[in-house]
């Protein structure tokens, strides 16, 4: 048995650096995504531009808030576990 727990140790340590390494993938492609879709938002607002300034700023504005409501879910991504020891006291909220 006392052979089993470092090998299991390092086992549970291999998985959670993976787990880290899937994560910040995914987060990478999120952002990425977001990038592409504001690009793609901004390039429909070209017919805006010669008919009403007004109206491309407000098109422009809407853009703006679906990238950030966009980065908001990358955010809500599962985070990585940090390794935390329980002597150390939470941050405050």
């Amino acid at each position: 048995m006392r052979r089993r727990i470092p090998v299991m140790m390092f086992l549970c340590q291999i998985l959670l650096s993976f787990n880290q390494l899937v994560y910040a993938e995914l987060y990478e492609e999120c952002r990425a995504s977001c990038e592409n879709e504001f690009t793609a938002c901004l390039e429909q607002l070209s017919p805006f531009a010669a008919i009403d300034a007004g109206l491309l700023a407000e098109k422009e504005a809407e853009c703006k808030q679906k990238v950030e409501a966009c980065y908001a879910g990358c955010q809500a991504l599962p985070q990585k576990e940090e390794s935390t020891d329980e002597n150390e006291p939470s941050p405050p909220e």
